[in-house]
């Protein structure tokens, strides 16, 4: 059976001017590629989304079947390729057939300097990595990956997708530990980027000292110059686990109130040294980032399930965006359980990209306490480590005030012993 593409969501190979912005158009030309066929409108992103139809997932699926590369179904869609990947891995899933990939990408052949010269200025100015590879004729992922590893500031500006919701978060992140930790004296920032949460963590805690840990190095020079009160900040230039290793090694008594582990991807390998630096009452807060966000490719599955022994294999992509979380944070709490620690959750807020869990750990007086504690939130089976607890949108979360429902004895952590 074969399907034409509804008239509303068929694209020519090549589209008018007037569907494209002019400064993108000014840009291909200043790079001498105003010749090149557009097939997709150069429009920046966050444009408004679209509903699928059931007929325009049809011709999706059908063009896959026949082995059409993506390239030219995102074309003909005007779709970002991941939406319909994970469309079509729903699709396969239901009609019993296995999804793949293979031969259906265009590969990185026409990957040139000139071409990645152009793609980091068009990326720059907003056009949407995939518009990019559609436009070069190159396989997405590689050209998200070039351009992503070609920006020294990768992570940090507001144009790309990790950004969504900074604001919100960082609010959050004073809020909670004004109420739960306002007398918090040392403070563990692992990915501390351009220190906007460095100096909203040393306003709301006026007598705290901060670790903040940054590897790029021109991110940390600009981290440096935008710190408010710099005396109370020790700066080092070098990954998170290895600078955990180096303080569980030389000063393993000098624990912190709080321990903050906010990367762009993964900071899985820094959570079982940041565990052995907490204390009783120590306040953890872990971002799951680029791992999450993209938890419904196979690969990425396979990944997630090395670093936080899950198996969501045959999740829909839904229960796995709204299940993933639950698990990686149920290997945490495993982890913390191996060094007699208890996860309390104080709140997990689930944003477009990522999923933020705020937690506090607790050390409990006997073994049984650790078991039953460990054993009332967390249910092993054989997909993993299942951590009960709600996660709702950022967007039903108040940044001021998150904490409301939150019983009273949780509010209060001694003050650092040092």
């Amino acid at each position: 059976m074969t399907l034409d593409l509804p008239a509303t969501a068929r694209l020519l190979d090549q589209t008018s001017d007037h569907q494209h912005d002019p400064a993108f158009l000014q840009i291909l030309a200043r790079h001498g590629f105003d010749d090149r066929p557009l097939r997709v409108p150069l429009q920046a992103r966050y444009t408004k989304a679209r509903r699928w139809s059931d007929h325009e997932l049809e011709w999706a699926y059908e063009r896959w079947r026949e082995g059409t590369t993506f390239d030219e179904i995102c074309a003909r869609l005007n779709r970002n390729p991941q939406d319909i990947i994970f469309k079509l891995i729903d699709v396969c899933r239901e009609r019993g057939e296995v999804f793949t990939e293979a031969g259906r990408s265009v590969g990185s052949g026409n990957w040139t300097p000139e071409i990645e010269t152009c793609a980091n200025e068009l990326f720059a100015a907003g056009l949407p990595a995939w518009k990019v590879a559609v436009t070069f004729g190159v396989d997405f992922e590689h050209c998200e990956k070039r351009l992503y590893a070609g920006r020294a500031d990768y992570g940090h500006n507001k144009r790309n997708p990790f950004a969504v919701c900074t604001d919100h978060k960082h609010r959050l992140n004073v809020a909670i530990v004004k109420a739960v930790a306002p007398r918090a004296a040392s403070v563990f920032e692992g990915y501390a980027g351009l220190g906007l949460s460095t100096n909203g963590y040393l306003e709301a805690l006026p007598d705290a000292s901060v670790v903040a840990v940054e590897q790029d190095e021109e991110t940390a020079d600009r981290l440096t110059a935008s710190l408010t009160c710099a005396e109370r900040v020790t700066i080092e230039r070098d990954t998170a686990r290895r600078v955990l290793l180096r303080r569980i090694l030389n000063a393993p008594e000098d624990r912190f109130d709080l321990i903050d582990l906010d990367p762009f991807v993964t900071c899985a390998d820094a959570i079982g040294p940041a565990l052995e630096l907490a204390r009783d009452g120590t306040l953890l807060f872990v971002t799951f980032g680029g791992e999450y966000r993209r938890c419904f490719i196979g690969s990425n599955r396979k990944s997630l399930a090395k670093r936080y022994r899950v198996q969501l294999v045959d999740a829909t992509n839904s229960e796995a965006l709204q299940e993933m979380p639950r698990f990686m944070l149920g290997e945490v709490a495993s982890q913390a359980l191996t060094q007699g620690l208890l996860l309390e959750p104080l709140l997990l807020v689930r944003y477009p990209m990522v999923v933020r869990a705020y937690v506090r750990v607790r050390k409990p007086k006997s073994l049984q306490a650790l078991l039953d504690g460990f054993n009332e939130r967390v249910r092993r089976d054989e997909r993993g480590a299942r951590f009960d607890v709600p996660i709702p949108k950022w967007r039903s979360v108040d940044a001021e005030h998150p904490l409301r429902e939150v019983p009273q004895d949780l509010l209060h952590v001694p003050r650092s012993r040092r």
